[in-house]
Parts: structure tokens; C-alpha cells; sequence
């Protein structure tokens, strides 16, 4: 029988992350002088997915039913590291591209477009992740200020409620490993902020991290998500 990538639990918030640890470096591959926006945006979109599905790490891409293909040069890669075909080994394999990372010969563009595909290949992927210029305004993520921002200090992150409602705001680091729930509780409408106090968690790494709004409006029930990026360095 044919397998296929396994769709997001209905339950999202009794999910775990299911990839082997990553701490992030700030010493990210640059072009242009730029962080690589495409690949943090895609691993940070697959982080998202794995937390989705407590199955989804544990699929194998050389599997039957395999909507991705794993070419022979990046089966050797991988097996070269040290890691395995599952897509928790492609998530490692992108964290350690964005951290300068060996990666055993394989190209940003390759390993971009490998994550690209598995995360197109999973039903109910992250599309709200690092994009908020949506048609939805009844939740929106105004980002945070300043960014980047040092280990020893800290940052604002502002949102907007259009109506009452009960709020998540949680940071993960790019591996999807909780590292701060700031916001757990109801709140009003109106522009909110939280301060994020990376002074307050001795040994954070350098890197890139995630915030992630939920919020659940008070009396339907509606419920958005939202996420972005930030990085943070000494």
C-alpha cells in the first residue's frame, strides 16, 4: 500500500516536534549581503508543519507514495552527515545550511528546493508563516522592534485584535523547540504588545527565532494564526 505525508492533527497545540536538535549560529550564509529569506522562510514553514503532525518528522522520502524525490546525490549527502531520509533529517539538514553548517557538497538552492517540496507535498502547510499582508485584518502581526536585537536585550513584538480575544503568543527557536510563552490569556481589541526579554534566558544562541499569534475570538470562536521571523545576536 502507498504511503502519503500525513495531514496536520486536529488537536495542533498536543503536537510535538519530532527532528533532532539544532542550536542556530550567526554566521547564517549571506547573499548579496543578505540572509538567505528564501530557505529561513521555508525551514521555518516545515518547523511549523512538523509541530502539525507528530507523524510527519518520522516519513520517510524514499518511501512508496513519496511525493518528493531524493536524487542519489542527496541520499549520499545525507548519509555522509550522518542523517537519515526522513523529513526531520531534511529539517536538520536546512537548520545546519542556515547555520554554515557542512551539508555535505548539497547547495542552498537544492536544499531550498527539497524543503520547498515536502512542504508543498503536506496538506494544510503554514501559508500565514513570515507572510501577514493577507485579506484577514481581524488579527495582524505589526512585527517587532527592534530586530535584530542582542542576547542581552530585548524586543517588541505588537499585534492587532479586531475583537476580544483569547491569545497564544509563543518564540521558538528554528528547530521548533518552545523557548517563551509571552502571552497566554484573554485580551481586548485594540494594538497589543508583548516584550520578549532574551536577557531573561541565560545561554540563548545567536540566530534566527519565531513568534507564532494565535487568537480565538471571544464569543465565535474564530480562530487565526500568524508567525514571523527574528534575529537575535551578540
Amino acid at each position: 500500500m502507498s504511503k502519503v505525508l500525513p495531514s496536520p492533527l486536529s488537536t495542533p497545540s498536543t503536537a510535538t516536534i519530532n527532528s533532532g536538535s539544532c542550536q542556530t549560529s550567526p554566521e547564517l550564509p549571506l547573499k548579496n549581503g543578505r540572509i538567505n529569506n528564501v530557505l529561513l522562510s521555508q525551514t521555518i514553514t516545515l518547523a511549523l508543519n512538523l509541530r502539525l503532525s507528530s507523524d510527519l518528522g518520522d516519513f520517510d522520502l524514499t518511501s512508496s507514495g513519496s511525493p518528493v524525490t531524493l536524487s542519489l546525490a542527496t541520499q549520499s549527502a545525507l548519509d555522509n552527515l550522518g542523517l537519515g531520509t526522513t523529513v526531520a533529517d531534511i529539517l536538520e539538514l536546512a537548520n545546519r545550511a542556515l547555520a554554515g553548517q557542512d551539508t555535505g557538497g548539497l547547495s542552498l538552492s537544492a536544499i531550498n528546493g527539497l524543503v520547498d517540496q515536502i512542504n508543498n507535498g503536506f496538506e494544510g502547510n503554514c501559508d500565514d508563516c513570515g507572510d501577514n499582508e493577507d485579506e484577514d485584518s481581524s488579527v495582524r502581526l505589526l512585527g517587532n522592534n527592534p530586530n535584530p536585537f542582542a542576547t542581552t536585550g530585548s524586543t517588541i513584538i505588537s499585534f492587532s485584535l479586531q475583537n476580544p480575544s483569547q491569545v497564544n503568543l509563543v518564540v521558538y527557536d528554528i528547530s521548533g523547540r518552545k523557548v517563551a510563552t509571552l502571552v497566554d490569556g484573554t485580551l481586548p481589541a485594540g494594538v497589543q504588545t508583548a516584550r520578549f526579554d532574551a536577557a531573561g534566558y541565560p545561554g540563548l544562541p545567536s540566530g534566527i527565532y519565531m513568534y507564532r499569534l494565535n487568537a480565538r475570538v471571544v464569543g465565535t470562536g474564530e480562530s487565526h494564526m500568524k508567525a514571523e521571523k527574528m534575529l537575535l545576536i551578540r
